[in-house]
Parts: C-alpha cells; sequence; structure tokens
C-alpha cells in the first residue's frame, strides 16, 4: 500500500467563475512572480488590463527586480492602437522591464487566455464573458509545454507593435 505525502500530491486547481474571483487570482499571479511573467491575450481586456489593482502589481513587480521580464503576447493589437489602457501605458514607461507584442500565429489553444509565473504558477481564462478560468500555484508539469510554446512564438511568430511604442522628446 502506497501513501502519498504532500509534496507528492497533485497542486490544487482553483477554479475561477467571475470577474472578482479571476482579479484576484491574477493579482495573486502577479505577486507570485519574481523573475518572468508570460502572458498571452486577446486583446488586453480593460475589465483586467486597466484595473488598478493589476496595473499597480505589475507596477510594482516590474520595479521590484532589475531582472523580471513581462513578455505580453496578444492576438488582436487593433483596440490597444485606438484606446490606449493603463498597461500599455505603464509599458511605456518602463519599455525595459515589459514588452507587448502582437501574436501573428494562433497557440495551439486558441481559446484559452494565460498567464504563466516563474515557470510554476498558471491562470487561464476560458471564458472571456463570465471570467471562468483555473488558478494553479504549482503547475510546473502543465506550465512547460505552455513556455515552450510561449518562447517560440515570442521570439518566431510575434512582431512589435510600432503604435505602441512611447514618444521621446
Amino acid at each position: 500500500m502506497s501513501h502519498q505525502t504532500d509534496s507528492q500530491e497533485a497542486p490544487p486547481i482553483v477554479p475561477l467563475s467571475n470577474l472578482e474571483e479571476f482579479v484576484a487570482a491574477l493579482e495573486q499571479t502577479i505577486g507570485l512572480a519574481s523573475i518572468q511573467l508570460n502572458i498571452v491575450s486577446d486583446t488586453l481586456d480593460p475589465l483586467l488590463f486597466d484595473c488598478p489593482k493589476i496595473v499597480s502589481a505589475l507596477s510594482h513587480l516590474a520595479r521590484s527586480n532589475a531582472k523580471i521580464q513581462i513578455r505580453i503576447l496578444v492576438k488582436d493589437p487593433s483596440e490597444l492602437v485606438s484606446r490606449r489602457n493603463a498597461t500599455v501605458l505603464l509599458a511605456q514607461r518602463l519599455p525595459s522591464k515589459i514588452k507587448i507584442k502582437h501574436l501573428q500565429l494562433q497557440p495551439n489553444n486558441k481559446n484559452i487566455n494565460y498567464w504563466v509565473a516563474d515557470r510554476s504558477v498558471l491562470l487561464t481564462l476560458r471564458d472571456k464573458v463570465a471570467f471562468s478560468g483555473s488558478f494553479q500555484a504549482r503547475a510546473k508539469i502543465e506550465v512547460r509545454s505552455l513556455l515552450e510554446e510561449f518562447t517560440y512564438l515570442w521570439e518566431r511568430q510575434s512582431a512589435d507593435i510600432p503604435n505602441l511604442r512611447a514618444l521621446s522628446i
């Protein structure tokens, strides 16, 4: 008979079913990042990326470590060019820390948006209307393939968004 210890148990998957729960999980995901935060998003939904709590958490993360990388792939940046949001403005102020690119090839699971913090924390958004998804604080196995795909997409299948660059005088 074998026993599973706490360290062998699968990490809990926390289901999320509304905007309030999702914002709290996103805030926690950002708070758990210390080296890297990778994001795949449809449009940088203003309900998330204009949310003062989220923008504040991103700002704190970007300023907390000299080597931090926040990389955001956006599937459809058209709204970002016409209507700036607070995350875009933050990226313009901190261009060496926060980079936003246009994703030119759809990821394998094109129906989800996701956030990966430090190769272990995973937040997924499956229903963009109801803000349902899931959060896992220890998801190294699940994250591995997503990070491989993200890195490939970032390096080979994305482009800078020229209209988002800050103008310097």
